[in-house]
Parts: structure tokens; C-alpha cells; sequence
């Protein structure tokens, strides 16, 4: 099983959080570590992960929720996301 440090920026918005949390979950991760924080730019989460599968397809997942903004593996370079 893979151990991944990733983060995630979203918009404050009712249920945003748990469609997060889902989405991960659903995806085959489970989560072993979380921390939420809040900026002027929004929410930012951090989060251990673990799984087998690839990493950047839960990440394209979470790019995919309306709130969030971006998204990325804490060692690489930020996944954006498009409009």
C-alpha cells in the first residue's frame, strides 16, 4: 500500500468538506492523517492517504468537485485546475 501527502483548496460551502472526504474514500484511499486550515483564499486541507491505486487519479476526482480550486501531491508540483 502507497502512502501519499496530499492538499486541496477549496471554497468554504455547505457540504464541500464531506464530498472531499467521499470522493477519497470512494476513490480506495483511506485517510490516515487530516488537517484543515483556513486562509484568505479559502480552505486548505492536507491530507495523508493510502492506497493502491494511482495517486493522480484521485486527484483529477477532487479537481473535478465544484469548490475546490487546486489540488497536488505535497512533494510535486500543484495539479491546477482548469476552468
Amino acid at each position: 500500500m502507497n502512502e501519499y501527502r496530499i492538499f486541496c483548496q477549496f471554497t468554504p460551502a455547505p457540504a464541500a468538506l464531506e464530498r472531499i472526504l467521499r470522493t477519497t474514500r470512494v476513490r480506495g484511499f483511506t485517510i490516515g492523517k487530516l488537517e484543515a486550515t483556513v486562509s484568505e483564499s479559502g480552505m486548505n486541507l492536507e491530507m495523508n492517504v493510502q492506497g493502491n491505486r494511482d495517486v493522480c487519479n484521485l486527484l483529477k476526482q477532487l479537481d473535478k468537485l465544484q469548490e475546490v480550486s487546486e489540488t497536488g501531491q505535497r512533494q510535486g508540483v500543484p495539479h491546477k485546475k482548469t476552468a
